[in-house]
């Protein structure tokens, strides 16, 4: 007992859910079952009151056409020139044919009529339209008509003392052979209404007649029609019930002054009853219909309706327990998990609320997570831009594709702002920075990252036309004027993107010439104009002229670049801070060179790196990182061009393989298993170009062919060999000096 009730309090939340399951399933059915029965019942009761309305409405009708019909009868025989008050005087046969003609015209074309009889008490006979009868005769037990209820003596005395209307109510009349009938007996004296008439019209209308115009609706009927007289006397009922005599349905009766209708019981049974008055007759139709013959087909339909949603109940429940106790199944896996490694969950604890619980823990730890990827991807990113703007990324590696995969736009121009605050209040800056970098756009884009000497932070601008750049002037202008003079910035040259260290080191020129001014905020390293900036030009001079001589394998070359850039040091500079600039930007070179070879050495990013800058140590450092790189570049020089095949077989494989988005300089040398610069010295050798611009010329060869059809832009550029169409638009733009779409409009315009 106790082992089950222990598994019932572990089971707690599973029985919970399953029994509010069981229940929002079954309550929408029992609430739809206890409003449909009675509604269903209400609107079946409302269409049988209607019906009966409408079914006593038409006996009234048919009844007081054929009532009317036998008033016009009496009137015709007391208005006809053949029939007169002497004709039963005179005993003729002539006279007797003359009234039995006028009888068969009554009998016989009234379908409604079963007997017609005109008594005479002038001669005592009775006259019908086959012959006469003594009203010694007429209705004598044991005769070919007569009542079986209703004495002779009796008949004579009433009809002798007729002056008005008198309807009898329904009772059994014995017919010739023995048949019989229940029929309703008309006497009408003629005249009507006169004190002494000369004769008495009786007519015998069988009850059935009264419904015959509705056989079908009589015979389906459920319960009892009665006719009723003035006198609240029951002429004509389909039924003989034994309710019709009490004392109960003729006060019930009474209270109908008007058509209506009620529910009641009479002897214990519920009875609908419609009622109709009519005035010409004054006849009263009422109708009982029994309320549970008129339910019963609704009962039946209920109990088989019960019987097959209880079915239904008990099979959906199953299934619910069923489903429940499959679904379940990983809620009580993921719950036993829990319990098992961690003890801080409470076993007591809804196991909803335990996997909740556990959820928003998984959820904070998945944010963090989150935020950890995505700071990692801005480090990414930021070192990206860091390498970009201090030289350290191979101009041959293709570094504009390569920035699209870090999230970052290069255009064919830079320029780079240096800032720096006074106050060393930088929050300044960056509200300032957020409203600047909402101007980027597809033709310009601005990139800021942490300063790496003494600047606070580098604006990093890269664009196609300087027109492009205007707005942020604009804004940068605003925010020194929101700052209280408290910034300095300083603008470098425009460069291609190429030469994106240029651009950076001429920023941080002009922001230390800005620094020591003390009126200028903003200052362009083109409105310097001191001998130690035009010293800082011609190195930037020899640093490219070293770059060429490197690519080219030129040992010559470099060393008379590398000793100009000695003597430029020793010499040319004399500002500490410029020094140490122009040592990094030689330096990175180098190293940047040197790891193509395979020699791993790190770059130097901040100046303050070197404390103690000594003028001949920077020379010995460089010195030893040209030998290292002549011995290397020495070293390969002479196999460069062994095991490579002639340059029309690469030329062809890059015709046929241009589409291939992989297809790259490394590819190639890899390929012919030799290393990338000697790949790229044989290249240029044979061709007078670098490998990327004579494969992007191959390619945007073949673009232009297929922008002269239909075929969409983007799916252009993977078919010449792009991973998407923001590096095919950047690249056609370079070739052709215009974009893709434009190339496309133009020529079609043509045709």
């Amino acid at each position: 007992m106790r082992s089950i009730k222990e598994k019932l309090i572990k089971k707690k939340t599973f029985i919970k859910y399953l029994i509010s399951y069981m229940l929002v399933f079954i309550l929408p059915i029992l609430l739809i079952l206890f409003h449909f029965y009675p509604e269903t019942t209400k609107i079946i009761k409302k269409e049988a009151q209607n019906s009966e309305t409408v079914l006593l409405s038409q006996i009234n009708d048919y009844v007081s056409i054929q009532v009317d019909s036998l008033f016009n009868c009496a009137s015709a025989i007391h208005l006809s020139r053949d029939i007169t008050s002497n004709l039963f005087f005179k005993g003729s046969e002539f006279n007797t044919l003359l009234i039995m003609e006028e009888l068969k015209k009554i009998a016989g074309t009234n379908p409604f009529i079963e007997r017609a009889f005109l008594y005479s008490a002038s001669n005592g006979k009775f006259y019908s339209h086959t012959g006469t009868i003594s009203e010694e005769e007429f209705g004598k037990h044991g005769s070919y008509f007569y009542y079986e209820n209703w004495q002779q003596k009796d008949i004579i005395n009433l009809i002798n003392q007729t002056s008005n209307l008198v309807i009898r109510p329904s009772e059994k009349v014995i017919l010739p052979y023995g048949n019989s009938i229940n029929a309703v007996t008309f006497i009408i004296p003629i005249p009507l209404g006169s004190s002494l008439p000369y004769s008495v019209l009786m007519i015998v209308v069988e009850e059935k007649s009264f419904f015959s115009f509705m056989k079908n609706e009589f015979e389906t009927h459920n319960g009892n029609i009665i006719i009723l007289d003035s006198n609240n006397v029951p002429i004509v009922k389909k039924e003989n019930a034994e309710y019709l005599y009490t004392e109960d349905f003729i006060s019930l009766l009474e209270n109908f002054d008007t058509d209506g209708f009620m529910q009641t019981k009479l002897l214990g049974v519920d009875y609908i009853i419609s009622v109709l008055k009519s005035d010409s007759p004054a006849f009263t139709y009422v109708s009982l219909t029994p309320v549970d013959a008129l339910l019963e087909e609704l009962n039946i339909t209920k109990r088989n309706t019960l019987f097959l949603v209880f079915i239904i109940v008990a099979a959906g429940l199953i299934l619910i327990a069923f489903a429940m106790i499959i679904n379940y199944r990983p809620i009580n896996i993921i719950k036993k998990h829990i319990l098992s490694r961690s003890e801080e969950w409470l076993s007591n604890t809804d196991d909803f609320q335990l996997i909740q619980q556990v959820i928003m823990k998984l959820q904070n730890e998945n944010k963090e997570l989150v935020n950890r990827i995505l700071l990692n991807k801005n480090i990414v990113s930021e070192y990206f831009l860091i390498q970009f703007i201090n030289g350290n990324i191979d101009n041959e590696k293709g570094f504009v594709e390569y920035a699209d995969e870090y999230g970052i736009i290069l255009k064919d121009k830079v320029c780079c702002f240096a800032f720096y605050a006074m106050d060393r209040n930088t929050l300044q800056l960056l509200n300032g920075f957020n409203e600047m970098l909402k101007l980027n756009s597809d033709l310009s884009a601005g990139y800021l990252i942490k300063g790496m000497r003494q600047e606070d932070f580098i604006l990093i601008l890269t664009f196609d036309s300087e027109k492009d750049i205007k707005r942020y002037y604009e804004m940068l202008y605003k925010m020194i004027s929101q700052t209280s003079g408290n910034i300095k910035i300083g603008i470098g040259t425009i460069e291609d993107v190429q030469d994106a260290n240029k651009a950076y080191i001429l920023s941080l020129v002009a922001l230390e010439n800005a620094i020591i001014e003390d009126d200028v905020a903003v200052l362009f390293y083109d409105e310097i104009n001191l001998e130690q900036n035009d010293n800082l030009m011609i190195f930037f001079d020899y640093i490219k002229t070293l770059e060429i001589a490197i690519y080219r394998n030129d040992l010559k070359q470099m060393r008379f670049s590398m000793d100009n850039i000695i003597r430029l040091i020793r010499t040319g500079i004399k500002n500490v801070f410029r020094l140490k600039t122009v040592y990094i930007t030689a330096y990175n070179l180098f190293i940047k060179e040197l790891k193509k070879y395979g020699v791993d050495r790190n770059f130097i990013y901040d100046v303050h790196e070197m404390k103690n800058f000594d003028v001949e140590y920077a020379v010995t450092c460089l010195e030893d990182l040209y030998r290292l790189l002549s011995e290397r570049i020495g070293m390969n020089k002479d196999s460069c061009d062994r095991g490579l095949p002639d340059i029309s077989e690469i030329i062809l494989y890059l015709e046929d393989n241009y589409s291939d988005c992989n297809l790259s300089l490394q590819y190639m040398a890899c390929k012919h298993n030799t290393t990338y610069s000697n790949f790229s010295h044989y290249f240029k050798k044979n061709t007078k170009e670098n490998f990327s611009t004579y494969l992007e010329r191959i390619r945007m060869r073949h673009a232009k062919e297929l922008l002269r059809s239909d075929m969409p832009i983007d799916k252009i550029a993977l078919v010449v060999g792009y991973t998407n169409s923001n590096s095919f638009n950047r690249a056609f733009k370079r070739q052709e000096g215009t974009t893709p779409g434009e190339f496309r409009k133009i020529h079609a315009g043509n045709k």
